[in-house]
């Protein structure tokens, strides 16, 4: 079974999940997570015309309250992206932003952008270049400190390999992370 096949189960499992009003966001208040996303890629390959590809990726984030709306923190992840005779493996590393829209409740709302370094390879040549990312979602809270995010994020990441051939790729994800609050 394709992993994108397990989403619908999963949204439909959401609502149905045991919840809790969560934390009362303060400043300090710290936050990590671990999250999965399945995207469809479109890639701008050098000498022909733009391909589909699906990736998952997998991603961290680790960050804390500065003021009871507003997070900050340092986010990775890593992926792998084949494209018929190609692939590309990349991984990233940058800070992100994170706008709470309520600090109370059990389902809560946000949005959030990222900026980083991003390293790739492909084809056994390596580059390195500047992503950035947008993103908006909502954090179910299971325990007081324990929660399931799902959101939709937009990254952007381009490469230029020595020897020709850019390569940029624009994600665009459905995201189910596990959080945790401390």
């Amino acid at each position: 079974m394709r992993p994108h096949h397990l989403l619908p189960f999963l949204l439909a499992l959401l609502p149905s999940c045991q919840t809790s009003s969560g934390p009362i966001f303060e400043e300090g208040t710290a936050r990590s997570s671990f999250a999965g996303s399945w995207s469809k890629v479109t890639t701008s390959p050098p000498k022909g015309a733009d391909q589909d590809t699906t990736t998952l990726e997998t991603a961290f984030t680790a960050g804390a309250f500065a003021t009871p709306q507003i997070e900050t923190g340092l986010k990775g992840s890593f992926f792998d992206q084949d494209a018929g005779k190609t692939s590309l493996r990349a991984w990233d590393a940058g800070l992100y932003g994170r706008y709470w829209f309520q600090d109370r409740g059990s389902l809560r709302t946000w949005v959030e952008g990222d900026l980083g370094y991003a390293q790739g390879r492909s084809q056994g040549i390596s580059d390195r270049n500047v992503f950035w990312g947008l993103g908006a979602g909502m954090t179910q809270f299971l325990t007081e400190s324990t929660a399931v995010e799902l959101g939709l994020v937009f990254d952007h990441r381009s490469f230029r390999f020595r020897g020709g051939g850019d390569t940029t790729i624009s994600t665009l994800a459905v995201q189910i992370a596990y959080a945790i609050f401390l």
